[in-house]
């Protein structure tokens, strides 16, 4: 009877362990599976979420096409989508769009922030635009029209060479003009430009030309204002639009580019030859110019952009690269940059470049990777 009892409450202590051990098992998978579903759930939020950003991406980039490169007009079109820039999706996701000012961009001329959102989950996106590509060792003419004004110092000018035909990726070299191939011309401006290398494919030549560069003997030294508009009349007018001078090739089967590398401060213009101020410092100019210099230096930025206008006009494409820009006498830094930016053929056709000592790869960015 004794033994039998026993072996009752045996039973029901091992019934008790083992039902306790199933309840611990139990709760230990509920409290996992009530994680991961937790898990899954915010991974199905956030993918909902990216996903609406990645619509807000082809949304911009639908607008860049239709405001052909025009930064002030995609932040208008993504300020005016939807309730005040938020778009609402079928799913109740939401997405927005940051066009951010060029100046904004690091090292692109064009840049947003798509930012979408499901649920209190954001996820942001962002999309750039690099500069367009020149069409590198294709049958193309290439005028390079290079500021040497007294704004460029001695490191300056040994940078610039550098980049145009010394450096190991030099701009030269990695367009490879040839006879039947890319040809190139190099123009220097100051208070006026001159052609020091016509249009040719022979590589030698221009290597020889930049590699003679040098203040204070020919070619012409970098002293000097700053005449944009003849730098740009020469290399476009005399050298791109003017077939008949035996060097500028038909442009059907040879179409023409401007690159433009200049800190964008004219001081000079063509009517025949106006010096804003003949004996001008740049380091020691008047901070506020009198309103008389102000007007010339506003007329030598009309007659720069008005020539650019008319470049473009002929078919001419125009890139420009902005070295160093800052502020100078009546005008602001950002100033400077517009009127280049507006110069180059579009938005995406200009870049900025912090000093001479990266023309070198900026120079070398104007072309496709090999």
């Amino acid at each position: 009877m004794w033994n039998n009892n026993m072996q009752k409450g045996s039973a029901i202590y091992f019934a008790i362990v083992i039902t306790s051990l199933i309840m611990a098992i139990a709760l230990g998978l509920s409290t996992l599976l009530l994680g991961g579903f937790g898990i899954l759930q915010g991974s199905v939020k956030s993918a909902i979420a990216f996903y609406a950003a990645e619509a807000g991406v082809e949304h911009i980039l639908f607008e860049d096409k239709t405001c052909a490169g025009d930064i002030n007009c995609l932040q208008i079109a993504a300020a005016s989508w939807g309730l005040g820039g938020v778009v609402t999706l079928s799913n109740q996701a939401t997405y927005s769009v940051d066009v951010k000012d060029p100046g904004d961009c690091v090292g692109a001329p064009f840049c947003a922030l798509s930012t979408g959102i499901f649920q209190n989950v954001a996820r942001t996106i962002e999309v750039t635009r690099q500069i367009f590509l020149l069409p590198c060792g294709e049958e193309i003419d290439v005028a390079l029209a290079l500021d040497m004004s007294d704004s460029i110092d001695d490191s300056d000018l040994v940078a610039l060479k550098d980049a145009v035909s010394t450096g190991p990726v030099n701009f030269i070299d990695i367009l490879d003009p040839t006879p039947a191939g890319t040809h190139m011309s190099v123009v220097i401006f100051q208070n006026l430009a001159t052609i020091v290398e016509h249009l040719t494919g022979n590589n030698s030549n221009l290597h020889t030309t930049v590699d003679s560069l040098g203040f204070g003997g020919p070619p012409p030294s970098g002293f000097g204002g700053t005449n944009l508009q003849d730098g740009i009349y020469d290399s476009t007018q005399i050298e791109l639009a003017n077939p008949g001078d035996g060097h500028d090739r038909p442009d059907a089967t040879s179409p023409d580019y401007l690159i433009l590398v200049s800190d964008g401060d004219p001081t000079n213009y063509l009517d025949p030859n106006v010096d804003c101020f003949p004996e001008h410092d740049h380091a020691e100019g008047p901070a506020e110019p009198d309103p008389s210099y102000k007007a010339c230096k506003q007329a030598a930025r009309d007659e720069a952009l008005a020539e650019a206008v008319a470049a473009k006009g002929n078919g001419i494409t125009i890139f420009v690269l902005g070295v160093d820009i800052v502020g100078t006498e009546g005008f602001t830094a950002a100033e400077n940059e517009d009127l280049l930016r507006s110069i180059a053929s579009s938005p995406a056709h200009y870049a900025s470049v912090d000093d001479y000592s990266v023309l070198e790869t900026a120079l070398a960015n104007l072309c496709p990777a090999p």
